[in-house]
């Protein structure tokens, strides 16, 4: 399974010197770091540009390291970021617990050098267009619980399901939708996510083993959905 999370960019400059990120603008909180590096990869006629990001966590938890004992602690999350200028797309290769929080501060302090918004999936135009659900969460009312989820064949026929996402409270659904991708054009499993994200399920297809193919797969789904009317 890869997580992607996405943005429409209409700034970003990032420059050759390693960027520190805060969480706003003149703090001295560092939460994360990002640094252009030299590499890029080519997907068709559209070239990304390639980033190495850090983002850090702060954690409560009794570890002990190298006999010492630790009460808090700092856990780094690496991750990559691949930029289009051509397309004006931002692609964070990793869940949206991390690139949500990391593009936020990113561009709150560094508003000259970043800017960009995210992505609404229109989950009844992907219904619509006869997707296979397969998994819905979304946020209910119910005693106890703050939000639901059905999982499994189908779960297009559950009627409290297809009722969360009409109503707009689904915030994440599985579905399998026809992709042509890598020289192949079948079912996909993909995720999509109000906060802008994606999820490629790796079962779609085995021989899609390295960054290439999965950025094109990824681009590929991203255009199906933009194809949806």
């Amino acid at each position: 399974m890869e997580s992607y999370g996405l943005r429409s960019v209409s700034k970003f400059n990032i420059g050759e010197a390693k960027l520190e990120v805060t969480r706003k603008e003149n703090s001295k909180t560092i939460v994360g770091e990002i640094l252009k590096t030299d590499s890029s990869i080519q997907i068709g006629d559209i070239r990304f540009t390639v980033f190495d990001c850090k983002y850090f966590k702060e954690k409560k938890s009794d570890i002990i390291v190298d006999g010492n004992p630790f009460t808090e602690f700092k856990e780094v999350n690496p991750f990559k970021i691949y930029y289009s200028s051509k397309e004006k797309l931002l692609i964070a290769n990793c869940s949206v617990g991390i690139c949500t929080p990391f593009l936020k501060y990113l561009k709150q302090s560094n508003p000259e050098l970043a800017s960009y918004s995210g992505i609404d999936f229109d989950f009844v135009k992907i219904v619509r267009n006869k997707a296979l659900v397969d998994q819905v969460w979304f946020s209910t009312s119910d005693t106890h619980a703050r939000t639901k989820s059905f999982n499994g064949v189908r779960v297009d026929k559950n009627k409290e399901a297809m009722k969360a996402i009409s109503d707009g409270k689904a915030s994440f659904i599985k579905v399998q939708i026809d992709v042509a991708s890598n020289g192949q054009n079948k079912k996909r499993t993909i995720g999509f996510s109000k906060k802008s994200g994606l999820t490629i399920f790796k079962n779609n297809d085995p021989s899609i083993d390295d960054t290439q193919k999965k950025l094109q797969l990824l681009l590929d789904a991203y255009n199906t959905y933009g194809s949806f009317k």
